[in-house]
């Protein structure tokens, strides 16, 4: 005897639109497609409490993989650097105001380029050259979870919704329709955080691009230059040229911060 050929469950679009006015065409299609890969006459109890558990899993996956990129040693050593460098500078900034009043009286020499911390700024700004370069593919591995996500959120919302539609399936055993509304909430609630990292993956690749900017902009072009207009001064500075590279100074670590 020839066996019986079991089918998924089939959905018009127009069925799935008055269950789910709130939701997507695109979502609805994709719930269309989950159930159709259902047979109703074999699903058990256990078969329905493992719907969408292999999501589930994936996004834990997802968080680990985030988790990771963000401990590069890029991405948590070169704030500390530019925070250090962006110290320094402030305290150079410091150095190079010229003393008013009483202090006219008691300053002995006039500051020194070479007072200003040169060595140890060099330092810093060749680090954070070697670590933004270090960014772009960290902030493309960001970026790439970030659609990952995108992905599983799709998926997630549709498995979702099967199981809400499933649950109302009078056909099916009480104990099955009671697994299927627990499935739905659980995946609802994955869904919740799935689209919570989308956001905050976001977020950090706009931060870790911003930080590359900074070093670009402020450690990679306007230091060096600040740096080459001080090594053309005298060894000793007067208060004029103090000023003069106070300001340029100024500029920069506005730059740094911003």
């Amino acid at each position: 005897m020839p066996g019986k050929v079991l089918l998924g469950v089939r959905v018009t679009a127009a069925a799935l639109a008055q269950r789910f006015p709130e939701q997507s065409d695109t979502a609805r299609t994709a719930a269309s497609a989950v159930l159709a890969t259902i047979v109703p006459a074999t699903l058990g109890w256990a078969d329905a409490q493992r719907i969408g558990i292999g999501l589930q899993q994936r996004y834990g996956e997802q968080v680990q993989r985030l988790l990771d990129v963000m401990a590069a040693d890029a991405v948590r050593t070169a704030p500390q650097h530019l925070s250090r460098l962006i110290s320094l500078l402030e305290t150079c900034a410091e150095q190079l105001t010229p003393p008013t009043g009483i202090g006219q009286w008691l300053r002995k020499d006039k500051l020194r380029p070479a007072d200003l911390h040169s060595r140890e700024i060099e330092q810093l700004k060749s680090r954070l050259s070697r670590l933004v370069s270090e960014l772009e593919p960290t902030m493309a591995q960001v970026m790439k979870i970030r659609d990952d996500m995108a992905t599983l959120a799709a998926e997630l919302l549709a498995t979702s919704l099967a199981c809400e539609w499933l649950s109302d399936d009078a056909t099916l055993a009480t104990e099955v329709r009671s697994a299927l509304t627990e499935r739905a909430l659980a995946l609802t609630k994955t869904l919740a955080l799935v689209r919570q990292q989308q956001e905050q993956s976001t977020a950090t690749a706009m931060g870790l691009d911003a930080l590359r900017d900074r070093i670009h902009d402020g450690v990679l072009n306007a230091l060096p230059s600040w740096l080459a207009h001080l090594s053309t001064l005298p060894p000793e500075l007067n208060d004029t040229q103090r000023y003069v590279v106070r300001d340029e100074l100024a500029q920069i670590i506005y730059r740094l911060k911003k």
